[in-house]
């Protein structure tokens, strides 16, 4: 596991990105789209935390455009991969990548980060959609079912610096 400290503005840049991405969907909602609240806001902080912390730690630009259709689950590409982030909050022990379905998982590589306090995220690890199909398993909350594959199972993110087996 890696650890990224946020600067303020680090934080700012996390802030406009949500507020973006809560704009859109406020403006121009999908049919598949939840209900907004605050507390989709902060849903949308938190992951945009993630996606900042990871593009700081690899070095990358922050992601700036958001596009009215979304971003189709591709938050970076760098080295060749399309990575999506996924961010919690929760402070459980070991926390899971989760997805509601295979198909969410939309890009080539997803990277599993958890804030674990007001300036510091954790990058716990990532995996491919190929390895997440075969391991990720369905567990059941009071109102959904979701696949999970823990944070510990994950590879170490240095993993997408290594050039892709598939590239020509």
């Amino acid at each position: 596991m890696k650890t990224v400290t946020l600067t303020a503005f680090d934080l700012a840049e996390a802030l406009l990105i949500a507020e973006r991405i809560h704009a859109i969907r406020t403006v121009l909602p999908s049919d598949k789209e939840r209900v907004l609240t605050a507390s989709s806001f902060e849903g949308d902080y938190v992951g945009a935390l993630g996606e900042v912390a990871v593009a700081k730690y690899f070095g990358i630009p922050h992601r700036h455009g958001i596009a009215a259709g979304g971003d189709g689950g591709v938050d970076h590409t760098m080295f060749d991969w399309k990575v999506q982030v996924k961010c919690t909050p929760t402070q459980v022990p070991v926390p899971s990548l989760i997805f509601k379905d295979h198909d969410l998982f939309s890009a080539d590589i997803a990277i599993l980060t958890r804030i674990k306090s007001p300036t510091i995220v954790e990058l716990w690890g990532c995996c491919s959609k190929a390895w997440y199909t075969k391991h990720a398993v369905r567990k059941k909350f009071v109102d959904r079912e979701d696949l999970h594959v823990l944070g510990d199972a994950l590879a170490d993110v240095d993993v997408i610096k290594q050039p892709r087996k598939d590239a020509a």
